[in-house]
This record gives structure tokens, sequence and C-alpha cells, in this order.
């Protein structure tokens, strides 16, 4: 049970990076996704901060395997 409950919240993380870093590129080479953010540098600094925390989380859990 401990293993799935870990690998779980390892797979929700990776999928918020993913879903996040996908963001951020269509943010910063798309004109059509910057045309509905008036505050562009706020909305990716925002994202980042998600993909940060993420990644932080995986960094924790990797310290429950053994």
């Amino acid at each position: 049970m401990r293993r799935a409950i870990i690998d779980a919240l390892e797979k929700r993380y990776e999928a918020t990076v993913a879903e996040n870093h996908t963001e951020v590129n269509i943010l910063l080479n798309s004109s059509v996704g910057i045309g509905e953010h008036s505050k562009i540098i706020d909305e990716v600094d925002q994202k980042i901060t998600k993909i940060a925390e993420a990644e932080e989380k995986i960094n924790i859990l990797q310290s429950f395997k053994f």
C-alpha cells in the first residue's frame, strides 16, 4: 500500500510538471497563447513556481523510497 501511495503521488506531481511546462512553452512560443493573457510575465512566473513546487515534492518522495 505504501508503494502505491508514493507512486500515485509521484505521477500526480509529474503530471503537474508536464502540464505547466507545456503551458509555459505555449505562452513563450505562440502569439495565440499570449493574446489571452495581459500579464504574461506573471503568468509564466506562476507556472514556473508550480513546476518548482512539484519537482521539490518529487525529490521529497524519493527519500521515502527504499
